[in-house]
């Protein structure tokens, strides 16, 4: 949204891409109440944790870092290491 403020003229469809965003934007306090109830240990001892834990234990973590989720061909071997240790911290809250 910032992009579309401060560079209109980058997108041939701003307004409808802000029209989009807008929409999108009042479901933001709900990644809040997911991610705090994921993150309740109780929470993660649910069937429906335990049964792809792999692919929730990565999507909770993207949520917690998000910086830390870009398209990994881009980054260094430094930036890689820096995003690794982001996915660490993130785990660590799940322990």
């Amino acid at each position: 949204m910032q992009q579309l403020q401060t560079e209109p003229g980058r997108f041939s469809n701003a307004s409808e891409l802000n029209a989009l965003l807008e929409a999108f934007a009042r479901y933001m306090p709900l990644a809040s109440a997911i991610e705090s109830f994921w993150l309740d240990p109780k929470s993660r001892q649910a069937q429906s944790w335990s049964a792809h834990r792999d692919i929730n234990e990565v999507m909770l973590a993207t949520s917690l870092v998000p910086e830390g989720y870009p398209d990994q061909s881009l980054l260094s071997d430094c930036d890689t290491h820096y995003l690794n240790s982001g996915f660490d911290r993130a785990r660590s809250r799940l322990v």
